[in-house]
This record gives C-alpha cells, structure tokens and sequence, in this order.
C-alpha cells in the first residue's frame, strides 16, 4: 500500500519531490475515495458507510483531467484524483472559460433556432397591449 502513495506523490509532484508535503492530503484522501479491487468499495465507505461528498461536481471533473484512453495504474489514478482535489487556480481558469464559451454557444444556437418566435418585450409607454390569461380562458387558441 505505502508503494502506491509514495509512487502518487512522486508521480504529482513531477520534478519537485521536495514539496511531498504540499501533495500528501490530496494524494490519501484520493487513496480513500477510491474504489479498492478486494473490497469493492471505498476505504471511506467502508468506515463510515456513506460515500464521500467530494469539493468538486461532476461537471467541473470532467474539464479536470483528459479523458483516460487506456487502463491506468492505481498510482496514476490516485496522482489524477489527488490532482482534481487541488482545484488549482489554472484549472479553475480553464473551466470557467470552457463553461462561458459553451454558454454563448447555447444562447447563440438558441437565437438561431429561435429567430421567428422571438420577440422583444420592451413595449413603449402608452402602447396597447392584449394580454390573453389562459386560466381565465382556458380555449382561447
């Protein structure tokens, strides 16, 4: 067990091995949040018996790490685990812009399906308005 926390470290801290200390928390609790092979369950789980909350949704993990195309090593799943409990500040950065670029994207393929329904509302004082309140009549078309 020690050689898989001490390959994640080394594996996190890449060519700055002296700053172990700085990865270490991130490096056990992604030990205990993951999914152990004899146990079938987390080391967390199984001493408390709930899941973890985890610092991050499941939106922001998946702009967190690259896709994993191939089966990983338990070191290189913890390095990756330990590297998302960070939350470093370029991660942060990165989703944030990801997320601001596919919200324009939507509101500007919903303008565009949307063209002919859409309708500003911003009517001018004195202007007439018809207003039909469907609870009052309901089969009006």
């Amino acid at each position: 067990m020690h050689w898989t926390i001490r390959d994640s470290l080394v594996k996190i801290c890449h060519k700055n091995i002296k700053k172990w200390y700085e990865h270490a928390p991130y490096v056990f609790w992604a030990d205990r949040i993951t999914t152990h092979k004899s146990t079938s369950m987390t080391s967390f789980y199984a001493a408390h018996g709930v899941e973890p909350l985890l610092p991050f949704d499941i939106t922001e993990t998946t702009f967190l790490t690259a896709k994993f195309s191939k089966q990983l090593s338990t070191a290189s799943l913890l390095a990756i685990y330990a590297h998302m409990l960070q939350k470093h500040n370029e991660d942060l950065a990165k989703i944030h812009d990801h997320m601001l670029a596919a919200h324009y994207a939507f509101t500007r393929e919903f303008k565009r399906k949307n063209i002919n329904c859409i309708v500003n509302y911003d009517f001018k004082t004195r202007k007439l308005v018809l207003v039909l309140n469907k609870k009052i009549e309901p089969n009006v078309s």
